[in-house]
């Protein structure tokens, strides 16, 4: 490692360096949080989309059921003699 200039000039260059990289850093730190925000949303959405799919197809099963029993009853109407 190196040791740091003795000149106030490099020495001012290097703290306005170390401080911009730190803005960076906080504004990418920032971002992380804004992106872990949405994630969690986004992941609480699906999850909802998830389930009222699988509510959706629950309910779909049941009518086509329901209606294969009416076809049942419909075609023993039919075949008995009138």
């Amino acid at each position: 490692m190196s040791s740091l200039p003795s000149d106030p000039a490099a020495l001012a260059r290097i703290a306005a360096e170390l401080t911009s990289l730190r803005q960076s850093v906080e504004g990418m730190a920032q971002q992380l949080g804004q992106l872990a925000a949405t994630n969690a949303a986004l992941q609480a959405r699906l999850e909802h989309s998830e389930r009222a799919r699988a509510d959706l197809v629950a309910q779909t099963e049941h009518i086509v059921e329901i209606l294969a029993d009416a076809r049942r009853e419909l075609r023993t109407l039919q075949q008995k003699p009138a």
